[in-house]
């Protein structure tokens, strides 16, 4: 081929333009979308697709210019631009093809050893370690959700810190156990108390947990299936998309159809919580059964990010309002999310004074900035230090400890 026939044409100025043209058509309709609101829905497509739009579209617009336009110079043969286009095309099938597998298994399917059936994850197993001394250990189980069972980067969750803390002060003979699993609710640790750690005897119990029921008010969101039921069976949780998998061609397109200039969700003000009186319950009856067996309890209030006022910064880390409070139409508020934090820690004050238990009231403790927390109630290693040390401290000098070892 003479370099004559491969000279950049007027035609090929008007067919580029025309391409950049429709690519800004369709790159201008996702600006501004709630890309945050399908991250549910769509698992790892909701999690590259942003990125693919954002990024992916202008990259393969620039590399397919510069490609043709090396072509049409004459840098390059036309073998290269055929390879390039098979590469291209391999690599898209084998990315679809990657795509998919994550996509028809998720994480509970791959690793079935971590599925439930009735609690949705199973819980961690408690192994009771030996006393240390001769007394008998004191033994403090820690009930709550992934805010009771995560741990730092060191691997140290608050219960660690807390048995840390303790034994440096009182000796070996506390030990301090996390019993918390990530989306646990009231009705889960009741499950899990009674089916599996009522039997191992604790001397103690500490109880923290708030926004996983919360978010079963949320019953219009991608996780739900239906409205709102006293027994939570309407929140579907970690197994949401196992339950509402779709064919992924349907969901592909429910992603464009969710993003590209679509409305924005209508964004619910609420002040009234129908899950409040069975969370209360629920703790009243863990309180209840431990209170046969003579086993003091503490509850805690869970603190959280969310305040009046949040900065962009701080309000691209609240996860539970961003992601799990969104549904193909409606979004929590802001004030919403605030409110229904402080109505659930309220509601933990007010079960321990009913029963007249101990309160940790954890809440006002942390501040409420981005050195502490990384989403809207997890926390920092300060943040776990701060809670590691306020829970130890507690503990230490309101004479529970003296009461569960029967002293």
């Amino acid at each position: 081929m003479s370099s004559s026939r491969r000279k950049w044409s007027l035609f090929d100025t008007v067919v580029w333009l025309a391409l950049a043209g429709g690519l800004w058509w369709l790159y201008k309709g996702f600006i501004g979308a709630d890309m945050f609101a399908v991250r549910l829905e769509g698992g790892i497509l909701a999690l590259a697709f942003p990125l693919f739009i954002k990024i992916g579209l202008p990259a393969l617009f620039i590399v397919t210019l510069a490609v043709w336009f090396l072509y049409k110079s004459n840098k390059i043969p036309r073998a290269a631009v055929l390879f390039l286009v098979i590469l291209a095309g391999v690599s898209g099938i084998g990315g679809y093809l990657v795509v998919a597998h994550y996509y028809y298994t998720s994480a509970l399917e791959r690793n079935l050893s971590e599925y439930h059936p009735f609690l949705q994850l199973a819980p961690h197993p408690v192994v009771l370690r030996p006393a240390s001394g001769p007394d008998s250990a004191v033994r403090v189980f820690c009930l709550g959700g992934s805010t009771t069972e995560w741990s730092d980067k060191s691997g140290k969750g608050w219960p660690q810190r807390v048995e840390e803390r303790l034994t440096g002060n009182q000796g070996a003979g506390i030990q301090v156990y996390n019993c918390g699993r990530m989306w646990y609710t009231s009705l889960h640790m009741l499950i899990n108390y009674e089916a599996n750690l009522r039997h191992l005897k604790p001397n103690l119990l500490v109880v923290m947990e708030a926004v996983n029921d919360l978010l079963n008010n949320a019953d219009f969101s991608y996780m739900a299936g239906r409205s709102f039921s006293q027994d939570y069976g309407h929140f579907y949780g970690p197994v949401a998309r196992m339950v509402q998998k779709k064919p992924l061609g349907e969901t592909l397109k429910s992603l464009v159809k969710s993003t590209w200039n679509a409305p924005l969700r209508d964004s619910i003000v609420a002040v009234d919580f129908v899950g409040l009186e069975p969370f209360k319950r629920n703790l009243r009856t863990i309180i209840d059964l431990a209170k046969t067996d003579s086993i003091p309890v503490v509850l805690m209030t869970q603190p959280y990010l969310t305040k009046p006022q949040v900065s962009p910064e701080e309000f691209q880390h609240l996860a539970m309002l961003n992601f799990e409070a969104v549904g193909p139409e409606k979004r929590w508020a802001l004030s919403t999310a605030l409110e229904g934090h402080r109505q659930y820690n309220q509601a933990i004050r007010e079960v321990a004074w009913e029963r007249g238990v101990y309160l940790i009231d954890l809440e006002p403790m942390v501040p409420k900035t981005l050195d502490y927390f990384v989403d809207d109630v997890h926390y920092t290693t300060k943040g776990y230090d701060l809670v590691g040390d306020s829970v130890a401290y507690y503990l230490s000098q309101s004479g529970v400890l003296e009461l569960a070892a029967g002293k």
